[in-house]
């Protein structure tokens, strides 16, 4: 891993040093030409239990926004440095960008968080492990695997359902 991102010629990250336990380790080269001559590098230490790392690739906002462990880190590749970070209460599963919306829906584990395009937190919902997630107009549907469904409003995540938890 050091090696890799020591050839990258623009520079580099390197991510997940503070895991519990390093099993895996990913890389992600960002060439700035097309001849891949110069190329800013990503590396992450993943703890191996949960999913694989994801990467949402922003390329008309030089974003990459990377999932993993238990968090979701925002960087901009042109300026090459992180922009953000969000640390998540239980492992990392998946993206959902809502273009429409400049939202971006982190789902882990038990629950899930709706940034804007910049990292910045708009609402967290935390209950159980979520199963399925539907989005119908302007709301999403949520069943879990022990507790009843819920309806939350995509924009403030303001409960449709009277037992949901919210935090702001």
């Amino acid at each position: 891993m050091i090696h890799f991102l020591s050839n990258c010629g623009d520079g580099s990250i390197l991510l997940g040093k503070d895991a519990e336990q390093i099993s895996d380790f990913y890389a992600i080269r960002v060439a700035s030409d097309w001849e891949e001559i110069k190329s800013f590098g990503v590396g992450i230490y993943s703890e191996g239990h949960g999913l694989e790392p994801h990467l949402l690739v922003q390329p008309e906002r030089d974003k990459l926004i990377i999932g993993f462990n238990s968090e979701v880190i925002g960087i901009d590749t042109a300026k090459k440095k992180t922009e953000f970070q969000i640390k998540l209460n239980s492992l990392f599963r998946s993206f959902t960008f809502l273009k429409k919306y400049g939202m971006i829906l982190v789902f882990h584990e038990i629950g899930m968080i709706a940034v804007n395009e910049n990292g910045q937190e708009i609402w967290r919902f935390d209950g159980d492990i979520i199963e399925n997630c539907v989005i119908d107009n302007n709301s999403l549907s949520l069943t879990f695997l022990d507790s009843d469904p819920v309806e939350l409003g995509i924009f403030n995540g303001t409960s449709k359902t009277p037992s949901a938890a919210i935090s702001h």
